[in-house]
């Protein structure tokens, strides 16, 4: 789970740098004529897309393994009713998702 949040802090990063990269790829007006402001700002918007939908699948990919643990924990929480540390895990599980 720690890998995850660390995997989905990177993958944030051009989110969280978005101001910075606006201000690198529109050009200023010494270099309007050097750059073509329109293909930068497509690759831009096509990166934060990648970025995003990247992070989409992972994050659904995360919920997916953790709602099948939770699951298999509360088959075994019923077997299992008087199990403190089952019961632990289990909401600590649900917390994840």
């Amino acid at each position: 789970f720690i890998l995850i949040q660390e995997l989905l802090r990177v993958m944030r990063t051009i989110d969280d740098r978005i101001v910075h990269e606006l201000n690198t790829t529109i050009p200023t007006a010494s270099f309007v004529g050097k750059i073509d402001a329109g293909q930068t700002c497509k690759e831009l918007y096509q990166s934060l897309m990648d970025a995003h939908t990247s992070r989409e699948r992972i994050i659904k990919n995360c919920i997916a393994q953790t709602s099948s643990v939770v699951k298999t924990l509360r088959e075994e929480r019923e077997k299992a009713q008087d199990d403190i540390a089952l019961l632990k895990q289990l909401r600590k599980e649900q917390t994840k998702v």
